[in-house]
């Protein structure tokens, strides 16, 4: 991973976000929903699509992450104390393109 392509300020092994991928986002339930302000302030919703996506594949991700789609962010900033507050590496992907990394879109469910 580069800043600004000028220098290499972090690495990690493709099999170990591969691995991540798999594990962390084996199945997920896509919703797409409208939303509104209801009574006293409540947001409510009303669902238009379910989807099971299931089996993220490699392939697909691989090349999200070589396509730009998918980007890793590093969460972690700088406290005014000089104590370093780390959230964690997180992956990023847009909502349109998540249903490219998975083989399977069941929606059977509404």
């Amino acid at each position: 991973m580069q800043h600004n392509g000028n220098h290499l300020i972090a690495s990690w092994d493709i099999y170990i976000l591969v691995s991540k991928l798999i594990t962390k986002l084996g199945k997920v339930l896509f919703v797409i929903a409208d939303s509104r302000t209801g009574e006293h302030a409540n947001e409510e919703f009303h669902f238009n699509e379910a989807y099971l996506l299931i089996e993220p594949t490699a392939k697909s991700f691989i090349k999200a992450l070589e396509d730009s789609i998918v980007c890793v962010d590093i969460r972690m900033h700088l406290r005014e104390s000089n104590n370093v507050r780390n959230h964690g590496t997180g992956i990023r992907i847009k909502e349109c393109d998540l249903l490219s990394l998975f083989e399977k879109k069941d929606s059977s469910l509404i």
